[in-house]
């Protein structure tokens, strides 16, 4: 197996607002204190060997983690880029590989992930349409006619149904992967047919009548069926839904700050427990809860650090309250061989009001 060369550079971020070291993605900043995500993040990069090993140098050197299927894994790829987003080093080692990429999502206190496959890069027949700086892909249509007999003693005749659904499946792509937490939902209102009828939904573009979208930027959400004679969508009308502010929040406790609070986003984030006992840690938070931010986001994760630098890092376990704008959260450790010195809770906090850029698909086939 050969070996590779790379050196990796972090030359600009768009937003200044913390401070990050050299050749790290996570975000340094001041304990307790909100801080901006910044929009894109530029490297350098000369490489030279087989894909798995520019892989595994971009993931040990980096926190770049990117996986590909096995036949990818021995190709030779040769790297000399300067000033490029992630996205643009994707799209350098996909091209000499043969491949595509998708992207897995990430969170706070883990990176983001992508894996490559087998494809043709230039071979994309995704419809597409853009609200504001951003992609709105569709992915997904399913269109599915159902028809039962249900035959009950008692009933002198069956019971006869005939359903149909109509699923829409997106993805969002933003300018920029850093402010994909920002998407809050995508809510699709009208799917007009080439028969000149059109199916609306009937749901309002508030909490309840949206698509969530999911950490890859992916959604789906149910249409009322079109008629059979149906064979195109011509436009398919909605809006991405955005809140208007993310901050990344990294704050710290110790043992011994039980009851203590710490700056968090627009309130305080209090250490209700920390209770060890024979290596298993239990830690118990309670945080503002954002009423725009969904309750099932389960935005906190926690890094317990030991004295000689050890650390071991979970989300949430679990989301067992929340009133009056707050939330309390747990996290359960076992298996520490160590007396942790401290946990550092991280999370990306929307605020603000939702937003709200329309988008439209055109020319897409029902199947």
């Amino acid at each position: 197996m050969s070996s590779a060369r790379i050196l990796l550079e972090v030359t600009e971020l768009r937003t200044w607002v913390v401070v990050v070291a050299a050749l790290s993605l996570g975000l340094v900043g001041v304990p307790g204190q909100a801080q901006e995500v910044p929009d894109e993040q530029l490297y350098t990069v000369h490489s030279d060997g087989t894909l798995e090993d520019v892989l595994k140098l971009l993931r040990q050197s980096h926190d770049l983690t990117i996986h590909a299927q096995e036949v990818l894994q021995t190709t030779r790829v040769v790297l000399d880029l300067e000033d490029v987003s992630v996205a643009k080093l994707l799209e350098a080692i996909c091209l000499q590989v043969g491949a595509v990429y998708d992207y897995l999502g990430g969170m706070p206190g883990r990176p983001a992930r992508w894996t490559l496959r087998e494809g043709d890069w230039d071979a994309d027949p995704r419809p597409r349409g853009t609200a504001g700086d951003m992609y709105v892909y569709l992915e997904q249509i399913r269109l599915q006619r159902t028809r039962a007999s249900q035959f009950t003693w008692g009933e002198p005749e069956p019971a006869m149904t005939d359903s149909t659904s109509l699923t829409i499946g997106l993805r969002v792509e933003p300018p920029s992967l850093g402010l994909l937490p920002r998407v809050a939902g995508v809510h699709v209102t009208e799917a007009v047919l080439d028969t000149g009828a059109s199916v609306r939904n009937p749901d309002a573009p508030q909490m309840d009548g949206r698509m969530i979208v999911m950490r890859t930027g992916s959604a789906f959400t149910d249409l009322p069926a079109p008629p059979e004679d149906a064979e195109t969508i011509t436009e398919l009308r909605g809006v991405v839904i955005v809140h208007a502010r993310l901050d990344h929040v990294r704050i710290e406790f110790g043992p011994a700050d039980t009851g203590g609070e710490r700056p968090f986003a627009t309130g305080q984030c209090r250490l209700t427990s920390w209770a060890p006992d024979n290596g298993k840690l239990t830690i118990s938070i309670r945080r503002p809860q954002p009423p725009e931010q969904p309750v099932s986001s389960g935005m906190t994760r926690a890094t317990l650090h030991g004295p000689d630098g050890q650390t071991v890092s979970q989300r949430s376990d679990s989301l067992t309250e929340v009133a009056d704008g707050m939330a309390t959260e747990g996290f359960i450790f076992t298996a520490l061989d160590f007396d942790p010195v401290k946990v550092v809770l991280e999370a990306d906090v929307v605020s603000g009001p939702l937003e709200q850029t329309p988008f439209v698909i055109e020319n897409i086939p029902l199947p």
